[in-house]
């Protein structure tokens, strides 16, 4: 693995997709995987949001809250049987990769990909990050929202429903001048929570079927400290 690219001083210094880049994957070992999610976190959480706009205006802000991360081989060993964007055993079609940094909207939310694209359509990995909750700014104001169906015991700015993600990024926004951006904030010093994944649960031999609430023990979500 290249140990001198993804590191706590490169993720200061380079783009989001400069960083998604950089991932090397797991090369057969699960292990090789935590330390560079913890650092895309980092990046992913403290160091950068989306913006959304329309006919030259911001109309809205949006920051990652919780993020989780999902990671599968095609042929390596190091299996994610939840994960959507892959090729389906025994479909016999191979799914090509997305562009690194693109979003994949799906029934549980929106991903930021970077899958690897090394080998055209016959990718060796798939990766990619599910923006789990969220924080809006509407327009200038300096602000965060507050929803009317927190979670509870959790803050009222933080929206949990991954799927309404969809909403303020695309939703009431005219097709003729829509803009959704990643833009890069100062990365701050604060590091992410990292816990399991949400509704995640092991899988049997070769992915045939869930194990009924057994939960995926993979620590692959992370989440802003309160």
């Amino acid at each position: 693995m290249n140990q001198n690219m993804l590191n706590k001083e490169y993720i200061k210094t380079h783009s989001l997709e400069e960083c998604l880049m950089e991932f090397e994957g797991a090369h057969g070992l699960e292990n090789n995987l935590t330390p560079q999610f913890e650092l895309l976190a980092r990046k992913l959480l403290y160091g950068g949001h989306f913006e959304v706009s329309s006919c030259g205006e911001l109309v809205r802000k949006v920051y990652l809250h919780t993020i989780e991360f999902y990671y599968h081989e095609e042929t390596g060993p190091v299996k994610d049987y939840i994960m959507y964007h892959r090729n389906k055993e025994g479909k016999g079609t191979q799914i090509p990769p997305f562009r690194v940094g693109s979003l994949n909207a799906h029934q549980s939310g929106i991903d930021i990909t970077f899958e690897d694209y090394r080998n055209g359509d016959n990718p060796y990995y798939r990766a990619s990050a599910l923006v789990r909750a969220f924080m809006v700014k509407e327009g200038s104001d300096g602000s965060f929202k507050e929803f009317v169906q927190p979670r509870k015991n959790m803050p009222a700015n933080v929206e949990f429903r991954s799927t309404y993600l969809y909403e303020y990024l695309f939703m009431g926004i005219p097709l003729s001048d829509i803009c959704v951006q990643w833009v890069q904030d100062d990365l701050s010093d604060d590091v992410p929570i990292p816990d399991v994944r949400l509704r995640v649960y092991l899988y049997e031999r070769d992915g045939i079927k869930i194990i009924p609430l057994t939960q995926d023990p993979r620590l692959w979500s992370f989440h802003r400290c309160e």
